[in-house]
């Protein structure tokens, strides 16, 4: 309830100023809803009413002469390809969005692998001519493991002297704030999903539910703990009782990286820990937020403490810089014909029925160790 009432009143405070209504004229208009869009004009939320040519007609028209409308994916492929856009001097651009896991990514795109992004902030803090980091967290969580070895990569980024600012985008959460903690200076969204300093493990047990549709599953392990994940089996309670030490191990540790991180009493992190999940703008009031703002919010905070005039321009360069598929093979196999047809027997197998039904149940299937994961958050 908490969380919600932040993000209403952030949104009424910053819809008012936005169209220099008072706040009460914005909560007025938005308890009226459902409303038409005739009704939405009239109480000053829109200024016309139109379709998408029109709005179109109208950014080309208050854009001035000469403007033209550029497709968005031509625009950020020609910043991609450059590597670097801007000029001055130079701040590193790090990505990290989606779920937390051990290891590479493997080519996929929408999670964040350990040994990628730790990689990638190494070699921005090996880079002499990169002055500071700016890390953009988008996470509901994940691996400890991987969280942990992020973060130690940006903490050996800051002793090789290069200030990291982290800019949150809409959620993070759990293992996305533990690999934020260390930064110098943490820029959030009033409205970002900021915290849920605790921990999740666990796994889900099938054996008794297979029994109930009369279906019945026998699992073999050699070694006293082999069946420690086994979906098929539930904990014992020596299990259950070591779960419990290694989730309670995890999150002392999670709340003293935070509490060091943040330069804040211990007893104060564990007060505003145990699980809760924070709006961007209660988290700046408990401290685990500096600032709030978006992405140019952290560029200027990023220039402060690289030393860098607040009006000198910057260049921002993107660590890693991704490889598609094709090139990315390429590269693999030197450039030979052999690349093409190792790229159409490839895409060939992946759209194969039975093939993606695998990956599919595979994907769905539940994950064992213990993860710093936002409870009650889309997966």
């Amino acid at each position: 309830t908490r969380l919600l009432q932040s993000w209403y009143d952030t949104a009424v405070a910053g819809a008012g100023a936005a169209r220099h209504l008072p706040q009460d004229k914005i909560v007025a208009a938005l308890e009226a809803s459902p409303q038409f869009s005739e009704d939405a004009r009239a109480r000053g939320l829109i200024d016309n009413i139109g379709f998408d040519d029109d709005a179109q007609n109208a950014a080309v028209a208050r854009a001035g002469d000469g403007a033209k409308v550029v497709p968005i994916a031509k625009f950020i492929r020609a910043q991609r390809d450059s590597g670097a856009f801007g000029s001055g001097p130079r701040i590193a651009l790090i990505q990290a969005s989606g779920e937390i896991f051990d290891g590479g990514a493997g080519g996929a795109n929408d999670v964040i692998a350990g040994d990628d992004l730790s990689k990638a902030i190494r070699d921005a803090a090996q880079d002499k001519d990169v002055r500071a980091i700016i890390l953009r967290v988008d996470s509901p969580g994940g691996s400890v493991t991987a969280s942990d070895q992020i973060l130690d990569a940006v903490k050996k980024a800051q002793k090789a002297g290069k200030p990291v600012v982290v800019s949150m985008g809409g959620v993070a959460a759990s293992g996305g704030y533990y690999i934020s903690a260390s930064a110098n200076g943490i820029v959030a969204e009033p409205g970002t999903i900021t915290g849920s300093l605790g921990v999740l493990t666990g796994k889900i047990s099938l054996q008794r539910s297979l029994a109930l549709a009369g279906i019945g599953a026998d699992t073999i392990g050699i070694g006293h703990n082999a069946l420690y994940n086994s979906m098929f089996q539930p904990y014992t309670d020596e299990q259950l009782a070591a779960l419990n030490h290694e989730a309670d191990a995890i999150y002392a540790d999670f709340t003293q990286k935070v509490a060091d991180g943040r330069k804040l009493p211990l007893a104060k992190v564990q007060d505003i820990a145990k699980g809760r999940v924070w709006s961007g703008a209660d988290a700046q009031g408990n401290g685990l937020v500096d600032e709030l703002g978006g992405f140019w919010t952290a560029a200027d905070s990023a220039k402060k403490l690289a030393g860098i005039a607040p009006g000198d321009a910057v260049s921002f360069r993107l660590y890693p810089r991704k490889k598609g598929l094709f090139e990315a093979i390429d590269t693999l196999l030197g450039g030979s014909p052999t690349a093409v047809r190792t790229v159409e027997s490839f895409v060939s197998l992946m759209n194969a029925a039975p093939v993606r039904a695998v990956i599919g149940t595979v994907n769905e299937m539940p994950r064992g160790g213990v993860e710093l994961r936002a409870t009650n958050l889309p997966r």
